[in-house]
């Protein structure tokens, strides 16, 4: 995922499109694998303001995850914004947050999984109204009603209820 830029370095302020689609292969982030459903779809514009290489964008993903409540597979769309500025790396200084850049070729791969991973929740679920696994069985309560002793018990925090409704100081 990478473009040559050396006619926009030529042509100080005019901007340049790019676009790419494309399969990636798995990655894994914080112990969990992040596995694409479909192609990844990266589209945007870059200029050379005499200075460095501004680059704006946006990526579309579709992850296959796995429901954290359910354990379900489902299919996740991000879209994963990109705002880059790339530098020579002569002129880079350590605090700068920019990229280098090498040559005339712009990379992005490496600021695409760095904005994914800024973009990923934290925790993956398929519908904010996914009721889950019941503690108890372990069925899903999303495809059927659980009828075992668990979601009969009565709660822990049920004293306490009671003594907030008599008015009472706890």
């Amino acid at each position: 995922m990478e473009w040559s830029i050396k006619e926009s370095l030529a042509r100080v302020g005019e901007e340049f499109s790019f676009s790419w689609t494309g399969p990636l292969a798995p990655e894994t982030f914080g112990g969990l694998p992040i596995v694409f459903a479909q192609d990844v779809a990266i589209t945007g514009t870059y200029r050379f303001d005499g200075k460095a290489v501004l680059a704006e964008g946006r990526a579309e993903v579709a992850l296959t995850r796995i429901c954290a409540r359910c354990t379900e597979p489902f299919v996740e769309r991000l879209t994963i914004p990109l705002n880059e500025r790339y530098l020579r790396e002569s002129t880079l200084q350590e605090d700068d947050e920019s990229r280098p850049l090498a040559g005339d070729r712009l990379q992005l791969l490496p600021a695409f999984w760095d904005n994914l991973y800024l973009q990923l929740p934290i925790v993956a679920v398929c519908s904010e109204d996914c009721r889950g696994l019941c503690p108890a069985c372990g069925g899903n309560r999303n495809l059927q009603e659980c009828s075992c002793a668990a979601n009969s018990r009565s709660n822990a925090f049920s004293v306490l209820a009671a003594l907030y409704q008599d008015n009472e100081e706890v």
